[in-house]
């Protein structure tokens, strides 16, 4: 995957919680809001921070929220979300953020 494939969401503080909206759309471009499984996963590039969680109900559009624990700067100030989602029978969409953290100390 290229930073071309990530979808930037912005900058926030560290150390504190933020929540990120998302939404899936088939291959022909149509929304789905009707979804049996949707998955996420959080890491910094360099190790995994949550491995694959599911989102109960798996309900599409809507949104995360990423506790502040989460979001403290260690090796990386980069987060990348990767959601996936199972709909229409089994088929799977994988869809990835980016956001990035700014040092606490800065702001």
């Amino acid at each position: 995957m290229t930073c071309s494939d990530l979808i930037s969401t912005g900058t926030f503080p560290e150390n504190r919680t933020t929540y990120h909206p998302y939404s899936f759309e088939d291959k022909e471009g149509n929304p789905i809001t009707s979804a049996e499984k949707i998955e996420y996963k959080l890491s910094d590039g360099i190790e995994t921070l949550v491995d694959w969680s599911e989102i109960n109900p798996p309900t599409a559009p809507g949104e995360l929220e990423i506790p502040a624990d989460d979001n403290i700067i260690d090796d990386s100030d980069k987060r990348f979300l990767t959601f996936k989602v199972t709909h229409n029978g089994g088929k799977q969409i994988t869809k990835t953020i980016l956001y990035v953290l700014e040092n606490s100390v800065n702001i």
